[in-house]
């Protein structure tokens, strides 16, 4: 389980971009847990929660688009 708790924060599009491949295309044999506001790194995952309240809420990916 690999934690990334804002990975991109700083960064422009194509380092975001980047960064992102590169994690996605090596961690085949991990899990992501990624803590982010960014909606391009979002829109890399596969499950997406909510933090509302203190709650997970499961998110629709076609809600993030």
């Amino acid at each position: 389980l690999l934690i990334l708790d804002e990975p991109t924060n700083h960064l422009d599009t194509e380092a975001v971009g980047r960064i992102m491949g590169r994690l996605l295309s090596e961690a085949q044999d991990l899990s992501l847990l990624t803590i982010t506001h960014d909606k391009a790194v979002v829109a890399l995952a596969q499950q997406v929660f909510r933090l509302e309240g203190g709650r997970l809420t499961p998110v629709a990916l076609q809600e993030m688009a």
